[in-house]
């Protein structure tokens, strides 16, 4: 009796199973979609956390509030500073003042002396600088207006047949514009020119002044720099 097993009855079961399998359709759908899912969760951004998100969104508008509130600060800082800031003394703005002065457009008090004029003045502006004298000038009349906002006293005087203006201001006031300097008696004199007109500033202390008037500018220097 043969008790082999039947190898060739098993090789040609195995074969036709193999041969059924490969023949049968196979449904990838499946496959794809994990796939899918998988590398679109890997290349995704990572979700934020929720206390971070949270966080953010009390955040923002405490942020913005902060921010208003900076800049209302500076803008308030810039206004209440804005009045106590030099101005520069533009020659355009004393050419017209100079020219306002001589043809009677601004109110003036008549005096016949820089005594009379000093007191006009310091009636009206207590805390101003101090006229200076110039003695031996013919003084014609006096008034307190303002440049650029800031109070300036002027007096009307006529030196030479001609009309001269003189300005005082407090020094605090104004920033002298560039000009030509001369010297004259040890003190720095910024001299200019427009429409015409020669003006000549200087200042020491609590006290910024100009003259102005057509005259020679060296006329203009010397009074000036004898103001003091």
């Amino acid at each position: 009796m043969n008790t082999q097993p039947d190898n060739t009855s098993l090789d040609k079961a195995t074969s036709l199973r193999l041969r059924q399998l490969a023949a049968a359709p196979v449904d990838t759908t499946r496959l794809e979609t994990m796939l899918q899912a998988s590398l679109a969760a890997a290349t995704a951004p990572q979700a934020q956390p929720r206390h971070r998100l949270t966080l953010r969104h009390w955040m923002r508008p405490i942020v913005s509030l902060a921010a208003s509130l900076a800049l209302a600060a500076v803008i308030i800082t810039g206004l209440l500073l804005s009045g106590q800031n030099p101005v520069v003394a533009s020659p355009i703005e004393l050419t017209a003042l100079h020219s306002q002065i001589v043809t009677g457009q601004l109110p003036v008090t008549r005096v016949s002396s820089m005594a009379q004029a000093r007191d006009a003045i310091a009636r009206q502006w207590a805390k101003g600088p101090e006229l200076p004298s110039l003695q031996g000038l013919e003084v014609q009349s006096c008034c307190l207006t303002n440049v650029h906002g800031k109070l300036v006293a002027a007096v009307l005087l006529e030196v030479e047949g001609k009309a001269v203006t003189l300005i005082v201001a407090d020094a605090r006031d104004f920033v002298m514009p560039h000009g030509t300097v001369v010297q004259r008696n040890g003190r720095a004199i910024v001299t200019h020119q427009n429409a015409g007109l020669d003006m000549a500033m200087t200042r020491q202390g609590d006290r910024w002044l100009c003259v102005m008037g057509d005259l020679p500018v060296d006329t203009l220097v010397t009074l000036a720099a004898n103001a003091f």
